[in-house]
């Protein structure tokens, strides 16, 4: 009878433990840390997208993606320095070919947990990560920086690409080629059947 109240003490401590890390650590909290990104894909409600000069900013309105122009900070600084105007901004959104930014946005989101392949930043020429890279910087719904992702070359097949969090010297190699998905041309990323109605007008 001894023993066997031991073992009903042994058995409700240990389902205490398992219960303690399961509140402790709920299945949004494990998810986001099987994760590359740490937070949620509803979290971010505008993007930039940069790369050398050109620049251009995503924004939801009225929960539509729509996408605009602008001059990123290679680019005002190239202004400052010359003291000369570049590029043209501009003044409102189009709106964004849906298809091309949820299928960027949710493969961004969808990258596991990766293991850095260097953790000193590598050669610049080996992975081509500098500030003439891709770059894509996340904002919350206060505009709020919460994340920036530099994209270098393609990897050793062609659906893979480097990567590297601002701040960090840690390389990851994603079997996603990046570059691919958000390197476009402004009108590439307008909608559609925007342009189709424009042109029956």
């Amino acid at each position: 009878m001894q023993k066997q109240i031991i073992i009903l003490f042994i058995l409700a401590f240990a389902l205490g433990i398992g219960l303690f890390f399961v509140l402790r650590n709920p299945a949004s909290e494990i998810k986001q840390r099987d994760a590359f990104m740490s937070f949620e894909q509803d979290s971010v409600y505008s993007f930039e997208v940069n790369h050398f000069t050109l620049g251009m900013l995503f924004k939801k309105i009225d929960g539509v993606w729509h996408v605009k122009r602008i001059k990123n900070e290679l680019v005002q600084r190239l202004e400052k320095e010359k003291g000369v105007s570049l590029l043209e901004e501009d003044n409102d959104f189009s709106l964004a070919n849906i298809e091309y930014v949820s299928k960027a946005i949710t493969y961004l989101f969808a990258l596991p947990a990766l293991h850095p392949i260097s953790k000193g930043g590598g050669d610049p020429a080996q992975f081509e990560i500098n500030e003439h890279s891709l770059h894509i910087k996340l904002y919350d719904i206060d505009n709020r920086e919460i994340e920036r992702i530099s994209v270098g070359k393609t990897g050793p097949d062609i659906m893979s690409s480097f990567i590297k969090r601002a701040g960090s010297k840690e390389v990851f190699l994603a079997q996603q080629d990046f570059r691919q998905l958000f390197l476009k041309g402004f009108e590439e990323w307008k909608s559609l059947e925007k342009m189709g109605h424009d042109q029956k007008e």
